[in-house]
C-alpha cells in the first residue's frame, strides 16, 4: 500500500530505547502519574471506618467492664458462702462444748 502523493505525512519515528532521554509530555505525565498516586495514598480513610472504629472500642469497653463484674459478683458470693459456713462451724462446735 502505497501512500497517495498528496500525503506530507512524515513516517512515525521509533519510541526511544530505555535510558533514552524522554520528550517533556511523557516527563510531565509521568510526574502528574506519581503525584496521583501520592495522592490516592494520602487520601483519609472512608467515613463508615471512624463508625466502625469506635464501635470497637465501645464493645471492648464494654466486654471489660462486664468481665469485672461478673468477677466482683462471684468473689462476693463466693465470700458470702465462705463467712456463713465459718458461722455455722462456729456455732456447731458450740453447741458441742455446751451439751
Amino acid at each position: 500500500m502505497s501512500a497517495p502523493p498528496n500525503d506530507t505525512r512524515q513516517p512515525r519515528s521509533p519510541p526511544p530505547a530505555r535510558g533514552a532521554a524522554r520528550t517533556k509530555g511523557e516527563l510531565v505525565t509521568r510526574e502528574i502519574l506519581v503525584a496521583a498516586v501520592v495522592a490516592q495514598q494520602q487520601h483519609g480513610p472512608p467515613p463508615g471506618a471512624h463508625l466502625v472504629l469506635l464501635a470497637g472500642v465501645v464493645v471492648a469497653a464494654l466486654a471489660i467492664f462486664g468481665v469485672k463484674w461478673w468477677r466482683r459478683r462471684r468473689d462476693a458470693a463466693a465470700a458470702g458462702r465462705e463467712s456463713t459456713s465459718h458461722d455455722r462451724s462456729a456455732e456447731s462446735t458450740r453447741s458441742t462444748k455446751e451439751q
